[in-house]
């Protein structure tokens, strides 16, 4: 297989340049510059000292969008489109994570550690609760007419949390939008300090094949699972140190990873692909800036402070334009820009 090494020194030399620029040209910000992921299948929560609103959640079928928008205490169901201006669709207080689902909007409303899902028209209107008292959920994402979700179980014994049958659990759980029955698709034993990490995590990336995949950090890691549609055991398909995110391009699982041809102190980060024995294929090398992945059909985007198109075989990512600062959002093929008040933009 060609190695990134085996590129031409004078091509090296190029790509450095080039990158070197982006870094330079890209916007202000926190870290790298980089605009910050949102809530959602492109989960990441936005840095709370940027202006602004901040956007809790994003999900769109074709033209149809809708995201939740929070001002102060508020939070704001907003509908819009690219040919439709954005309207308040509803408010409420404790709002996050946001799904649509056989023809529904889905929100968790949360008080401390416990959260009803509300269902709510897509049209707009009074809030209807669904499932009441679920504990710690968080990753709302609807698939087909089911909606998909991850809990958060306290330890039984706190001073055992050393023991993984005695400490806390995370839970996959999915319920029919037209229902109210909860069903457990696997459970396994989940780190002490996982509520002290970032809201909004974890992701549930999608489904392919007969399993659902979904995205959870940890401690040190990130961490990328398959369970299946039926129930059953997680089964861990990825692991790789920082906080990274995959997705599922055309049905298959892509992820970012720490770069294998440079120093870790670099920061620069690599794309794989899972190939057809399952095993880990990298097919883009050189990336900066702490990105993520996004994909429209079977095109794979890497945005941090540029946008990048991602090649099918190993190769070095070809820039597309820079970014604006604020926040990217996808779900399925549509992905939107959100600037600092808050306004949409499709990405093209």
């Amino acid at each position: 297989m060609l190695s990134i090494r085996s590129v031409a020194a004078a091509s090296l030399v190029a790509a450095a340049g080039m990158f070197a620029i982006a870094r330079a040209q890209g916007p202000a910000g926190p870290g790298s510059g980089a605009p910050a992921g949102v809530a959602g299948p492109t989960a990441g929560a936005r840095p709370e000292d940027t202006p602004g609103p901040v956007i809790l959640g994003f999900a769109a079928q074709g033209n149809d969008w809708y995201w939740l928008r929070r001002r102060g205490a508020d939070v704001e169901l907003m509908r819009g489109g690219a040919r439709t201006a954005p309207t308040t669709r509803a408010r409420g207080q404790g709002w996050q994570g946001l799904a649509l689902a056989g023809g529904q909007v889905f929100v968790f409303e949360r008080a401390g550690k416990q959260a009803n899902l509300l269902r709510i028209p897509s049209g707009g209107g009074s809030p209807t609760p669904v499932v009441a008292g679920r504990q710690n959920p968080d990753g709302l994402r609807g698939l087909g007419d089911q909606v998909f979700w991850v809990e958060w179980i306290p330890e039984a014994r706190p001073d055992l949390t050393f023991i993984p049958l005695l400490g806390p659990r995370l839970r996959l759980c999915v319920c029919p939008a037209a229902g109210n029955a909860v069903r457990v698709l696997g459970e396994w034993p989940a780190e002490a300090t996982v509520e002290k990490l970032d809201p909004l995590d974890p992701e549930i990336l999608g489904i392919a094949g007969d399993a659902v995949y979904f995205r959870m950090r940890r401690r040190l890691a990130t961490e990328f699972y398959r369970v299946p549609l039926s129930g059953g055991e997680p089964v861990r398909v990825a692991s790789e140190a920082q906080d990274v995110n995959g997705i599922l391009a055309d049905g298959r699982f892509c992820w970012i990873a720490p770069s294998e041809e440079a120093t870790p102190a670099s920061g620069l980060r690599c794309v794989r692909k899972s190939g057809p024995d399952g095993t880990a294929v990298t097919v883009c090398e050189w990336l900066t800036g702490k990105g993520r992945l996004f994909a429209r059909g079977k095109e794979i985007f890497y945005s941090a402070d540029w946008l990048y198109a991602i090649p099918e075989r190993l190769d070095l990512p070809r820039p597309l334009r820079k970014m604006e600062r604020g926040q990217i959002a996808a779900d399925g093929d549509v992905v939107i820009h959100f600037d600092d008040a808050g306004q949409p933009t499709p990405v093209k």
